[in-house]
């Protein structure tokens, strides 16, 4: 199809008019369109938006059949609330009427359809096709809202203009009247589910658990892997296998780790459309229900992860829900958590609210890593893309002054890309190292569900290797942020840090032979003594490393028992808030120690797989980590201590309370694939996996966590981000000011 230029000074761009059966009655193969340039100015807001901007089901969807087998599936049904549309009103914002802007995923791009735009033939992916087909029958459509997309309003193989439109993403769907999500059309029984999400989103989560389930305390049968009977709350959910198997595949599909649609989203508002076949809901109605599924993860989210897959009921992967799915390398599991699911949802939401502030606040530090952290799981076609999708988000956009060109290559791109931040001021891009992880010897995949006699018992058996990260494929310097290394095993130290108090930092760059330089102050406030396993079947037996005897820092035994509890969630929740005083309790519980939980998948990342590798690590001088843990002296033996701390226990997961579940869970993510360290001053901390004795602990102006250096020659390589108990909130910056330790410069490669 040909295309008649943009006039980039007139603020351009193309929409497309969708043929209605409207226009032609006898409208039929394949979807006609008219394709036309309008300016974006001027621009005049219409006066009641919130009214005016709600879209509604189109007329003559399948609701009724769907409904009806819902209220069988669901014992309780409660009717969506219905909303107050005025339709009739058409709020006009341009001279040439107004536009939606679609935010959808291109899907197979083998699998081709054809539509007519402007009378010449256009082929688009089926999934856009299947979006064409499914928005003409929407009234906003058919009452003349022109549509902006981008496989077809913007000419693909021009990259002069392809470079433009980039750069006016933002600009255009802040300025589209709505953003319309497609999920795609309906299968696997995407109509149930969608209607589920709508029942959820009616529900407060403070009704849980009895409000929402039945408790019948009855008798129950495990067998994960062996037989065992018990009477435990059996909390029985008012949805049947049906509907959570919907769920799951509706949470699950592609769109929601597009790169692209980050920024799309961000352009939203609750009010935003979300099409799946012929049902519609609101992002609210979306986010709700998340809220609700994430309050009742021990519960909704098992039985959602356990029914996806009814031919493999007998998998003890499928009957467990994954604690730490997200913390295995590719490849070598299919498992799904909690963050590929409701939670990514619940932090796009974060993301849009962040956005819509945005113009009315400094952006923050704390936005850019939130922004990282969702946009480094995200999925794109070319690499370069994860730089510029992100430029027009909160965070980014201010600082990251990066023009986008697809004529440079990735790594000139990722190079551009961590200058433009770090010179900004915020150096939080040096947390996002991603470095080599030595290779793990693991049982069989039952292993991990056996008692600690029964794994003794069958050590014989053979293991299998599972390989570490592998050195980043684009031969990048440590301090340059890498976004085609695969995503990091470990999860995001996200919290409310400050260890470089109000320091701040102007970077320097050099080449020398090739090689990107960065020169930086920083405080190289100490080193690394003792280290710990990072995971229990770590094939290196050096680990635990016993390092030289060190006194504490900590003087009291209170503040070594609050030391070490906030050192293993590093004093932070899932959400980035500080861990709350009541974790204590549950993190010093011998149950989760010496127990293990069932109907739970933890690869081998439990806090009693952690203690069965390090329970001699030396913790806080001459004490052991079994000693703190069972508050024994070291005179006592092994078996005295074993059965002092009841070891022979196991659990069920729905029988924790959120709060046990989520401290115990944050502890296990936390430390997967990172050491437990102490320091030559006699702080303790978490560090990454590939951190050795003698790696330098540094706090770098700009970079709001420690870091982990390692000095090669006259230079030092980053590590990655750490924490260390007792100077994360600007303490560092204090002894400088005393005079007890010093601000200097330090080159990175």
């Amino acid at each position: 199809m040909p295309y008649r230029p943009l006039d980039s000074t007139r603020n351009e761009v193309r929409v497309i008019t969708l043929l209605t059966e409207k226009d032609d009655p006898k409208l039929g193969q394949p979807v006609k369109g008219l394709n036309k340039i309008w300016s974006l100015d001027p621009f005049q807001e219409a006066g009641n938006c919130d009214i005016d901007r709600l879209w509604s089901q189109p007329k003559g969807r399948r609701g009724h059949k769907i409904q009806q087998r819902l209220k069988q599936t669901c014992q309780t049904e409660k009717s969506p609330s219905s909303q107050d549309l005025n339709e009739d009103v058409l709020p006009w914002r341009y001279t040439w009427g107004d536009f939606v802007a679609l935010s959808y995923s291109w899907g197979n791009p083998k699998i081709k359809k054809e539509i007519i735009v402007n009378d010449k033939p256009l082929m688009v992916t089926e999934n856009l096709d299947a979006a064409l087909r499914q928005l003409r029958k929407h009234r906003r459509i058919q009452q003349g809202f022109k549509l902006w997309i981008d496989a077809i309003c913007i000419q693909q193989d021009a990259n002069a203009e392809r470079k433009e439109q980039v750069q006016k993403m933002k600009i255009i769907y802040e300025g589209a009247w709505q953003v319309v999500v497609w999920l795609g059309a309906e299968s696997n029984d995407s109509d149930l589910a969608m209607i589920a999400i709508k029942y959820l989103s009616q529900l407060d989560p403070k009704i849980l658990p009895n409000g929402f389930y039945t408790n019948t305390g009855a008798w129950q049968l495990e067998f994960l892997p062996f037989f065992r009977i018990g009477k435990a709350a059996g909390w029985y959910s008012p949805f049947h296998s049906a509907v959570y198997r919907a769920l799951f595949h509706l949470l699950s599909r592609s769109y929601w780790h597009r790169c692209w649609i980050l920024q799309e989203i961000s352009c939203g508002t609750p009010l935003t459309p979300i099409l799946c076949g012929d049902r519609v809901l609101l992002w609210k109605d979306f986010h709700h229900a998340c809220l609700f599924m994430k309050a009742d993860e021990a519960r909704s989210g098992w039985r959602m992860l356990r029914f996806q897959q009814r031919s493999h009921w007998h998998d003890a992967r499928v009957l467990s829900f994954d604690l730490t799915a997200n913390r295995l390398p590719p490849r070598t599991s299919t498992s799904y958590s909690s963050e590929k699911l409701w939670d990514l949802i619940i932090n796009m939401m974060r993301m849009q609210d962040v956005q819509n502030q945005a113009t009315h606040h400094t952006q923050s530090p704390e936005d850019a890593m939130a922004t990282f952290s969702v946009l480094r799981a995200a999925e794109v076609t070319y690499d370069r893309d994860k730089v510029y999708g992100s430029l027009a988000l909160a965070g980014i956009s201010k600082p990251a002054v990066v023009i986008p060109d697809y004529q440079k290559s990735t790594a000139e791109v990722y190079i551009e890309f961590s200058k433009a931040m770090y010179l900004s001021g915020n150096l939080d891009g040096l947390r996002l190292v991603v470095s080599e992880i030595g290779q793990v010897d693991l049982p069989s995949q039952h292993f991990h569900a056996m008692t600690e006699e029964l794994k003794r018992m069958l050590a014989f058996l053979p293991t299998r290797p599972m390989p570490g990260k592998q050195t980043c494929s684009q031969k990048l310097p440590s301090w340059v942020m890498c976004w085609t290394c695969c995503q990091p095993l470990t999860t995001p130290l996200i919290g409310a840090y400050n260890a470089c108090g109000m320091m701040t930092a102007q970077p320097s760059f050099s080449v020398s032979n090739g090689i990107e330089f960065m020169t930086t102050p920083a405080v190289l406030f100490d080193s690394v003594n003792a280290l710990t396993a990072f995971h229990r079947y770590e094939s290196n037996p050096d680990y635990p490393h016993p390092g030289s005897h060190v006194s504490s820092f900590y003087a009291t035994p209170e503040e070594r028992r609050t030391a070490f509890w906030r050192t293993l969630v590093a004093d932070s929740t899932q959400d980035g808030h500080r861990a709350p005083d009541t974790w204590s309790t549950h993190l010093l519980d011998r149950r989760f120690w010496r127990g293990r939980m069932m109907q739970a998948l933890t690869n081998h990342l439990s806090l009693s797989d952690f203690f069965a590798r390090n329970e001699s690590f030396p913790l806080f001088g001459n004490a052991t980590l079994a000693e703190f843990i069972y508050e024994q002296p070291a005179t006592v033996k092994r078996g005295v201590q074993y059965a002092l701390s009841s070891h022979v226990l196991s659990f069920l997961l729905r029988d924790l309370t959120p709060e046990q579940l989520a401290a115990v869970s944050r502890a296990m993510n936390v430390l997967a694939w990172r050491r437990m360290v102490n320091t030559k001053m006699g702080y303790i901390g978490i560090v990454p996996a590939a951190t050795t004795r003698g790696d330098r602990i540094a706090v770098v102006p700009g970079c709001r966590t420690p870091l982990v250096l390692r000095l090669e020659g006259s230079v030092f390589r980053v590590i990655g981000e750490c924490y260390v108990h007792g100077i994360m909130q600007g303490e560092v910056e204090e002894m400088v000011e005393r005079g007890d330790c010093r601000l200097e410069d330090i080159r990175l490669r």
